[in-house]
């Protein structure tokens, strides 16, 4: 019996440990977000030095620009 009220309580600690706040979440998934922005412009930097000189190959570099401001 000791032991069966042991494990549930363990249980219930766990779970209830695990749980996240809807803040939480939101701030995850906002640092997640910047963290992809972040990314695309540093991509888009690294893609306009590799292609400059080249307004054509430039032009698709904008992709990567464009996308970061969609996540805003």
């Amino acid at each position: 019996m000791k032991l069966t009220r042991l494990a549930v309580l363990f249980v219930v600690a766990f779970v209830v440990s695990s749980c996240s706040t809807p803040q939480e979440d939101a701030a995850r998934a906002e640092e997640e977000k910047t963290l992809r922005r972040m990314e695309l412009v540093e991509q888009y930097q690294a893609c306009m030095k590799k292609n400059e000189g080249n307004k054509e190959k430039q032009e698709v570099c904008d992709t990567y620009l464009e996308a970061s401001k969609a996540l805003k």
